[in-house]
């Protein structure tokens, strides 16, 4: 299915590029906390929305679906917890750029995908 290597390709893009801006920021000094929490909870987010969607159209996946929105509520409610109480400070700059890093890999992936023919020929009628 196509539409599953697309995700795939979304999923290992994202990694690579929260890998390497790890390393990045690790060469320079710079803290990760806020970085590997903005890609990490993005990257869930990904997951539990790509686990969603294919429950939908199988209903075998119904309960790996709940599971994992469950523990998807459950994360971003105690890391809100942890973060307004204090136990959890991450640089907000590392943070934007974590995310941003999904972002990128979204766009790297759709723009490096070529139009089958039949889109390319609607397109120029």
């Amino acid at each position: 299915m196509r539409s599953e290597r697309v995700l795939r390709r979304v999923g290992a893009m994202h990694g690579a590029l929260l890998a390497a801006l790890l390393l990045a920021l690790a060469w320079f000094g710079h803290p990760l906390r806020g970085a590997l929490l903005g890609g990490s909870l993005i990257g869930v987010s990904f997951a539990s929305f790509w686990t969603a969607a294919r429950a939908i159209t199988n209903p075998a996946r119904r309960n790996l679906a709940i599971g994992l929105g469950a523990t998807k509520i459950s994360l971003f409610l105690g890391l809100s917890a942890a973060v307004l109480s204090g136990r959890v400070v991450a640089d907000s700059d590392g943070f934007a750029l974590g995310v941003s890093c999904f972002l990128l890999a979204v766009l790297t992936v759709v723009f490096a995908i070529h139009p089958s023919p039949l889109i390319d020929r609607e397109a120029r009628t």
